[in-house]
């Protein structure tokens, strides 16, 4: 099974999508300059600065074997996160609907697997907690043969 490499691919498809990252905020930096605002984790850093949203976050997911009688497998189950500080829905619904376009049954160059699809289970708005974020859930389920 392959967590990382799905996590990978996914990453690489999001990032390199020149619409996706125009719709995200372009204000996350390094050593190096701009990065794009898609994370493995939710970063706290910039926290209460709304220049620095919206951005992605990978959340929690589930790997499962998905073996036949010859080949080996995994079925991997992929949580995303939009965060948004705008006054509704409508922004975080539009980046979730351009990462559906990216990923849904569309192919991913996922190391030493062969694909097999790339399914959006669901996508849940809610407001945060703290009254002032809010963030669309998209979950994904992958399934690929191992190369």
């Amino acid at each position: 099974m392959r967590p990382v490499e799905v996590q990978e691919a996914i990453f690489d498809a999001l990032t390199g999508d020149p619409t996706l990252l125009a719709m995200l905020s372009s204000s996350w930096t390094d050593n190096l300059g701009s990065v794009p605002a898609v994370f493995s984790d939710t970063p706290q850093e910039h926290f209460d600065d709304n220049d620095f949203y919206p951005f992605i976050s990978f959340a929690d997911g589930v790997t499962a074997p998905f073996d036949d009688k010859s080949d080996a497998g995994g079925a991997e189950t992929m949580n995303l996160s939009v965060w948004t500080r705008s006054a509704n829905y409508t922004q975080a619904k539009q980046v979730a609907a351009r990462v559906a376009d990216i990923l849904h049954r569309q192919t991913l160059v996922i190391d030493d697997a062969d694909h097999i699809t790339t399914d959006m289970e669901t996508s849940e708005f809610s407001l945060d907690p703290d009254g002032h974020t809010r963030r669309g859930l998209m979950i994904y389920s992958i399934l690929y043969f191992d190369a």
